[in-house]
C-alpha cells in the first residue's frame, strides 16, 4: 500500500475521532450549564454530577487536543 494512502486513511480516522470528541465536549458543556442553572436552589444543583461531568470534560478535552495534534502532524506529513 502506498504510504500516502496510509496517511490519508489515518487522517480520516483522526478526523472522525475529532468529530466524536467535539460532540462529547459540547454535550458535556451543555449538560453542565443546565445543571448550574442560576435560578435553581443550591441544594438542588447536583454538584456531584457536575463534578463528575467536569472531570470527564477535562479528560475528553485532553484527548481532543491530542487528536488535533495528530491531525496536524499527519497533514504536515502529507504536505497540506
Amino acid at each position: 500500500m502506498n504510504e500516502r494512502i496510509q496517511h490519508l486513511g489515518h487522517l480520516r480516522e483522526e478526523e472522525l475521532k475529532e468529530q466524536e470528541l467535539r460532540l462529547r465536549i459540547e454535550g458535556l458543556r451543555d449538560s453542565i450549564r443546565v445543571k448550574l442553572d442560576p435560578y435553581i436552589e443550591v441544594r438542588h444543583l447536583g454538584a456531584d454530577i457536575v463534578a463528575q461531568q467536569a472531570l470527564e470534560l477535562a479528560n475528553v478535552s485532553i484527548q481532543y487536543d491530542s487528536c488535533l495534534n495528530k491531525i496536524a502532524a499527519i497533514r504536515r506529513a502529507l504536505g497540506q
